[in-house]
């Protein structure tokens, strides 16, 4: 199987995985893809990885969504356009501890530490959009092929 990543209008990007890129493509393009690409139409082919294991769509997804923020990406799991509450929290807090910040503020402190009140959570800090940080990182090592420019 073959994980893809589209970029689409507006800042958005989709994550998928099939065996027949070329037909799934043509499926996207001519709205007859997923709702999220329906809603955003496809650009263009940003990168093709190989399927190394059933969880590596949601990982691929969940680095996209650390650098493209959660409310721009969409895949595997995570491909209903309005995610539940619930699951956008789960998100977050897998991003908040994969860079090992605090799972409440986003800070550089740990959750004993944080001095802000619960509340409910949004997109991870802005910090860990930067191409310098951990989602482009974990992105460079597992790109297997980009399109020609």
């Amino acid at each position: 199987m073959i994980v893809y990543v589209l970029e689409l209008a507006d800042g958005h990007y989709y994550v998928g995985r099939i065996d027949n890129l070329t037909a799934r493509l043509e499926a996207h393009a001519n709205g007859r893809g997923s709702e999220w690409t329906k809603q955003y139409p496809t650009i263009q082919l940003k990168g093709t990885y190989e399927e190394t294991s059933p969880f590596y769509e949601d990982m691929i997804t969940k680095i996209m969504m650390a650098k493209y923020r959660i409310s721009k990406v969409r895949g595997g799991s995570y491909s209903q356009v309005f995610l539940p509450k619930s699951k956008h929290f789960a998100i977050v807090s897998e991003l908040r501890g994969a860079k090992g910040t605090c799972f409440r503020c986003g800070g550089s402190h740990f959750v004993r530490s944080c001095k802000e009140p619960r509340t409910d959570v949004g997109d991870p800090p802005e910090e860990m959009v930067e191409e310098s940080g951990l989602a482009y990182r974990l992105l460079q090592v597992h790109i297997v092929k980009q399109p020609e420019q």
